[in-house]
């Protein structure tokens, strides 16, 4: 599941963005202009439920990720390595939005990469470093993904 770790920073990208002048910009000033409302209001409502949505992934996946512990299949250090790790890619994601779409395809191309390495490194099974599971803000989910691998090696 490396392939859902940077494979999907575009996808993460355009979640950061809609909190900016991103992706959700033409939608925040048709609601405006449709109900008449201010556009920084509505920009404010839709930043909130983005942050509010993104905490409640996050909390999610730290909970399975405390019960791959009591499990046996993580250790405690393994997924403190993980958590700081999504924090990282936080940091990488945000870092993309300056970068032309070719800059942004090679650093994820390298990131992706360098993700691999790091969870063989530190014997990570590769389906603990999404975040969130399932969401647009999974680290290696998305579109541009390679198949999807489950194998510790």
């Amino acid at each position: 599941m490396i392939g859902s770790l940077a494979m999907g920073v575009p996808a993460a990208m355009a979640a950061t963005n809609a909190t900016s002048t991103g992706t959700f910009s033409a939608l925040v000033t048709a609601i405006a202009t449709k109900f008449n409302l201010n556009p920084s209001d509505v920009q404010t409502v839709v930043n909130q439920v983005h942050t509010d949505q993104q905490a409640t992934r996050q909390a999610t996946a730290k909970t399975k990720l405390d019960q791959a512990v009591t499990d046996g299949a993580l250790t405690q250090a393994q997924e403190d390595l993980i958590v700081a790790k999504w924090a990282e890619e936080q940091t990488f994601q945000e870092s993309l939005q300056s970068m032309t779409a070719t800059q942004r395809q090679a650093a994820i191309r390298q990131h992706r990469t360098d993700l691999q390495d790091w969870a063989k490194t530190n014997n990570i099974p590769l389906q603990y470093l999404r975040p969130q599971a399932g969401h647009r803000m999974g680290m290696m989910h998305g579109a541009n993904s390679a198949p999807t691998d489950t194998t510790q090696g």
